[in-house]
């Protein structure tokens, strides 16, 4: 997540997510390492309700890439470099057919309320 949050360039009021189990504790509440993470970068979270969420969809795709195009990974890494390619060639530069436009033009409009990142990076733990 931190990679995601230094990539888009800034940091929002809120970090909005599905409760994955990596996140999510039980009873609405994030684990211990994601109450960190937030706290060190001064952000809330919103933990959402599953079935309900409209802002799902848009990193479902992301999902059925290698599902879909039966693609192959060496590993954590090469998965993430894949996703990123498919992001920015594909994904981000065709015509979004409810926005009426491409995602990377609205990166730039995207990236205006948010706040500058920390100079250090959160220590992240994984357990």
């Amino acid at each position: 997540m931190a990679r995601c949050l230094r990539a888009f360039g800034g940091l929002p009021e809120t970090l909005a997510t599905d409760r994955e189990g990596a996140l999510h504790a039980g009873l609405g509440k994030p684990t211990d390492a994601y109450a960190s993470f937030c706290g060190q970068l001064a952000v809330a979270w919103a933990l959402l309700r599953g079935g309900r969420c409209r802002g799902q969809g848009r990193g479902r795709a992301a999902h059925r890439v290698p599902r879909d195009h039966g693609r192959q990974f060496v590993g954590p890494l090469d998965f993430q470099e894949q996703l990123d390619r498919w992001f920015s060639r594909r994904a981000n530069v065709r015509l979004h057919r409810a926005l009426r436009e491409r995602p990377a033009d609205r990166h730039a409009e995207d990236r205006g309320p948010l706040r500058l990142r920390p100079s250090t990076p959160p220590r992240c733990t994984v357990n």
